[in-house]
């Protein structure tokens, strides 16, 4: 998917992306946003997407950041879910939570 996007990413560089956002960062990347996860990028594909394209735009905007060399992952704004997948422990669904409200007017 990451890769995929990167082709896809409007660039005014295309070569400066290729060249810097490469398949080893991806991967580094993947590594790092699912190291809590158990290496499941599926558990936050949000977070994942959001650390990538913020990556691409830098890129793409200073022709001497190197992300390689940038700081590591740190997840941010995570859904209950996400919480109870980085800690270890099950989610537990209220039934209420299960059967969809409806609006009444």
């Amino acid at each position: 998917m990451a890769l995929k996007l990167r082709d896809l990413y409007p660039a005014a560089d295309r070569a400066r992306v290729d060249a810097k956002v490469t398949t080893a960062f991806i991967e580094r990347l993947v590594q790092e946003v699912t190291s809590g996860f158990r290496g499941d990028v599926g558990v936050v594909p949000r977070q994942f997407l959001r650390a990538f394209v913020h990556h691409l735009d830098l890129v793409d905007e200073n022709a001497d950041y190197d992300p390689m060399a940038a700081s590591g992952f740190s997840p941010a704004a995570l859904t209950p879910e996400e919480e109870h997948a980085i800690a270890g422990t099950a989610f537990a669904l209220d039934e209420a939570d299960l059967v969809a409200k409806e609006d009444v007017w």
